[in-house]
This record gives structure tokens, C-alpha cells and sequence, in this order.
């Protein structure tokens, strides 16, 4: 399977012979889930509904399963039952926070 969304975005299910064993491992380029910039809920919710998109399920399947597992997410977070690492996210700075012409507009470098 493989989900193309533009120019280097894309995921696919790559199969590969070892050891004789013919072994599917996913590959994901450029999507929002693989980006360090989101929080690890954001990230696991996307790898979740991916590998339901990858699975070859029927579509009417695939969508309930989907709306079934984000509303379970959906569910754990009104019910606060998630931990707050689940909501942090990690930003870096490249330069002196100085040197960034539109660091008004950086929520990270103000920090």
C-alpha cells in the first residue's frame, strides 16, 4: 500500500526479502507524524490512523475503525486520563534568539 499526498509526503508499506522471510515495514517521508515540532499524542494518533489507512481495509471498515479509535483518544483526553507528556513539545533554537528578525511571531524563541 502506499498514500501519496504531495512531493516528498508520503507513506508506504515497503516488502523486503530477509533470511528468505519476506518482511513489511512501514515508511513514512516528510508527514507530520515523523516531524520532532508535535507532541507525542499527535504523533501516535497519526501513526495509528496511518496504519489503519495502510492496513487494505475495506473503506467502510477502514472509516469506522478510524472514528472508532479517535474517539477513544477523544474520550481519554475529556476524561484526562493522559499524562501531560503526552501534550509537550520540544522546540530548538538554531541562532541567538536575538538574531531572529520575527521573533514575535516564534512562540519558542519568546520562551
Amino acid at each position: 500500500s502506499m498514500l501519496l499526498l504531495k512531493k516528498k509526503k508520503y507513506a508506504a508499506l515497503m516488502v523486503e526479502e530477509k533470511d528468505g522471510q519476506l518482511v513489511t515495514t512501514r515508511e513514512t517521508k516528510g508527514l507530520d507524524l515523523v516531524r520532532r515540532d508535535w507532541c507525542t499524542l499527535s504523533r501516535e494518533a497519526g501513526s495509528a490512523v496511518l496504519d489503519f489507512i495502510l492496513s487494505g481495509l475495506p473503506r467502510e471498515e477502514l472509516v469506522s475503525k478510524v472514528l472508532e479509535y479517535l474517539r477513544s483518544i477523544a474520550d481519554k483526553i475529556a476524561a484526562n486520563e493522559l499524562g501531560i507528556e503526552q501534550y509537550i513539545i520540544t522546540k530548538g533554537l538554531t541562532k541567538a534568539p536575538s538574531d531572529y528578525p520575527d521573533a514575535k511571531n516564534q512562540p519558542h524563541v519568546q520562551v
